[in-house]
């Protein structure tokens, strides 16, 4: 049987799965930074651009984002947050941690972006994060709807011999399970 690239990872331990997610949304978080980081630098003219504070900044924003989305509990199920309960949780998550990072900003007088640039990052987090997530579970989805048609076609067949009113309902319950045929 032929194992998919989503199939191993998902074989992984969950340490390597969380930690891994954490990578991820690092890397969203960074990338963000650094896009608006450029953009208030193309506005004003900041060229050349100061390394030492973008990695500054940078730290700033992943110590803001990481430990309060392990507070909100995204790390603990990688592939749950996709309704709209969670997108909403989600969305509270990164306002949450732009706030506290415009005011880490602010509070060390880092005058690196506009206050425009902070409702661009809050998108691209959102989006980034977001479709992060969606992906991971349209790839699970896809498997598990895989595994079932595997399974639904290798039928165990069984057979409810003198048990009454209670076979009867075992026979019920049976018919619901695809995996299962009642044959009497």
């Amino acid at each position: 049987m032929e194992n998919s690239l989503f199939e191993q990872i998902l074989s992984f331990p969950k340490v390597f799965k969380r930690g891994s997610a954490v990578a991820i949304d690092g890397l969203v978080v960074s990338v963000s930074v650094y896009i608006c980081y450029r953009n208030y630098a193309d506005k004003f003219n900041k060229f050349p651009l100061d390394l030492s504070e973008l990695w500054l900044v940078q730290l700033i924003a992943l110590l803001c984002t990481i430990p309060l989305f392990v507070m909100f509990g995204f790390y603990n199920v990688v592939y749950r947050y996709v309704s709209k309960p969670e997108f909403f949780s989600m969305a509270l998550a990164i306002a949450l941690a732009n706030c506290l990072f415009f005011l880490s900003v602010h509070i060390l007088q880092l005058n690196l972006f506009s206050n425009y640039d902070f409702l661009i990052l809050f998108t691209i987090q959102i989006l980034s994060i977001f479709a992060s997530r969606l992906v991971v579970r349209v790839l699970n989805d896809g498997l598990t709807v895989k595994r079932h048609n595997r399974r639904a076609s290798y039928h165990s067949n069984v057979l409810i011999y003198g048990a009454g009113s209670a076979g009867r309902q075992i026979a019920r319950a049976l018919m619901k399970n695809s995996e299962l045929k009642t044959l009497g």
